[in-house]
């Protein structure tokens, strides 16, 4: 809360705002921020997280990830992917504007064309199903997935029992 008594926004488009608005009655809870990118800046489970609240973050960038740990050491941080199947896959790792790394080589390419400077990995992912197991309650509030473009693979897990 800011010195005038009102709410403050730490997301880019107001999103913890509008979330609070559901759970402003509600003193605990529990999210999954998959791409969690910077610890305040553009996040929207910082808002909740100043609040008292927990959850999972999901970020492969280790200078991003690091700093979890230090100003939310509540949140269970794993730093690495997340998609529809366990494995490995390679991460563009933008070196100077986090927001453009991703999993997407065409949006890399587009970044590294105008300038950006992209460092190839080969990283880990984990599932949402596996990620949930180890480490969530029954009960989840909310779940953000931000990655670049490649957000339909999150929720889904590849299985021959269940369908995209």
């Amino acid at each position: 809360m800011s010195a005038d008594g009102k709410l403050l926004s730490y997301a880019q488009n107001r999103e913890d705002y509008h979330l609070n608005l559901l759970f402003q009655d509600q003193a605990e809870g529990f999210y999954i921020d998959v791409g969690g990118g910077h610890v305040v800046a553009d996040n929207v489970s910082f808002f909740f997280y100043e609040r008292g609240w927990r959850g999972i973050v999901v970020e492969p960038q280790e200078r991003l990830a690091e700093a979890y740990a230090l100003v939310r050491p509540r949140d269970h941080v794993a730093v690495m992917l997340a998609g529809r199947a366990e494995g490995q896959v390679d991460f563009f790792e933008a070196e100077q504007f986090h927001g453009l790394s991703t999993t997407v080589a065409a949006h890399a390419d587009a970044a590294a064309g105008n300038g950006v400077a992209m460092r190839r990995r080969s990283l880990p992912v984990t599932t949402l199903a596996a990620l949930c197991a180890a480490h969530a309650p029954a009960r989840i509030d909310f779940l953000k997935i931000d990655v670049e473009g490649a957000e339909a693979d999150v929720p889904r897990k590849t299985s021959s029992n269940i369908k995209d």
